[in-house]
């Protein structure tokens, strides 16, 4: 029970990645504030949870991260009825419209970056009184792979995706020991997100990039447990120390033990970094 004892908001835990994570977070002993924008898809996830017989309390608080009074209604609500608040994981995003950015709906691409970015950030900042009374808090930020490759025709979505990821790098180092701050790269999970590239892409998006969607679909694509079981190493103890990471849950070599997360910490790896001609 990595997360016993411990209280969690979890966003976007309706479905897909933020379900899973919900999931794992119950079965390891934590409390959960379940937020998402669809109270029904959040109560079943909640009945789910409930009837694998965990024992923690689990509460569901809808919410939309680009409304700022939704967000702060929820870390309220959350640190209510939970009695605090340890955990911030946060899985909410949404694609953005697709297409160039001179020819998309540009409230639109505004839009995915309220909730993609400044949702999240907005998130952290109301939750960090909480966060920092907690023995140690964690935050997960759920990056993609937005975030280290380019995205073309998708730039709402991978943009708000890169600022995440430098976010953390930057909280991190306010926070110092009193929280721990990472980011995860899932891997190609077959989502609701990944549907929509094939539903709405087709014409719009590269034909590579639809190619190597039909193809992650056709195959199953990376479980979603891979990388909730990720979030679960990093908001429990075993990761006390490691902050201001990007962690891929399919290829870097986690969990890391003390002596690798000290080594970790006083070097560049996991970390978005310039290329330089030398390298």
């Amino acid at each position: 029970m990595k997360l016993a004892g411990k209280r969690a908001i979890v966003t976007g835990a309706g479905s897909g990645l933020g379900a899973a994570i919900a999931e794992r977070f119950a079965a390891e002993g934590a409390a959960l504030a379940l937020a998402g924008r669809r109270r029904a898809a959040l109560e079943a996830v909640a009945g789910a949870i409930r009837k694998t017989g965990a024992k923690a309390t689990v509460v569901v608080c809808p919410a939309d991260l680009a409304r700022e009074d939704d967000v702060a209604r929820l870390v309220e609500t959350a640190a209510g009825a939970l009695g605090g608040v340890d955990i911030v994981a946060n899985s909410a995003g949404v694609n953005g419209p697709f297409g160039t950015v001179d020819e998309v709906d540009w409230p639109a691409w505004r839009a995915a970056f309220e909730v993609n970015f400044f949702g999240a950030v907005n998130l952290c900042r109301l939750a960090l009184p909480h966060l920092r009374r907690a023995a140690r808090g964690k935050i997960v930020l759920i990056s993609g792979g937005g975030a280290t490759a380019p995205l073309p025709k998708i730039t709402a979505y991978g943009a708000a995706k890169a600022a995440l990821v430098r976010y953390a790098e930057s909280l991190a180092l306010e926070l110092g020991a009193a929280v721990d701050v990472n980011c995860v790269a899932p891997g190609a999970m077959k989502t609701q997100l990944t549907d929509e590239y094939l539903e709405k892409g087709k014409g719009v998006l590269p034909a590579d990039f639809l190619a190597r969607i039909e193809k992650l679909l056709a195959d199953g694509g990376t479980p979603p447990a891979r990388a909730a079981d990720l979030a679960v190493w990093l908001a429990s103890a075993d990761s006390d120390g490691l902050s201001g990471k990007l962690i891929s849950a399919v290829w870097d070599p986690w969990p890391f033990g003390a002596a690798e997360r000290k080594a970790l910490m006083a070097g560049e790896a996991y970390t978005l970094r310039r290329v330089v001609p030398k390298d």
